[in-house]
């Protein structure tokens, strides 16, 4: 199974969207991250099942929660650019690619 390793910002993006969660009911943002959890099972299991654009970018959604998961694969390894809310600016995250 694939390594996932977290861009900074999307780890970033990822506990502060489990904290909003949390505010709008206790437990909610935990949820969100077991969904997240699925959704990477889901990735890792079959990485390569998403097309990818251009740039090589795939992306995966979570089924509950209104997010897509933004991710480029690398030998054994998943590099999961950004957790985006869909109402998000398409697109904010593309300068990760370079870091």
């Amino acid at each position: 199974m694939p390594e996932v390793k977290y861009h900074p910002k999307a780890l970033a993006e990822l506990f502060r969207s489990a904290r909003y969660y949390n505010r709008q009911r206790p437990g909610l943002g935990a949820e969100f991250f077991d969904e997240l959890d699925a959704a990477l099972t889901r990735l890792c299991a079959n990485p390569l099942r998403a097309k990818a654009d251009a740039d090589g970018i795939r992306s995966g959604r979570l089924r509950r929660f209104p997010f897509r998961v933004y991710y480029v694969c690398d030998t054994n390894r998943i590099r999961l650019l950004a957790v985006a809310h869909l109402r998000r600016q398409a697109g904010y995250w593309l300068a990760r690619l370079e870091d």
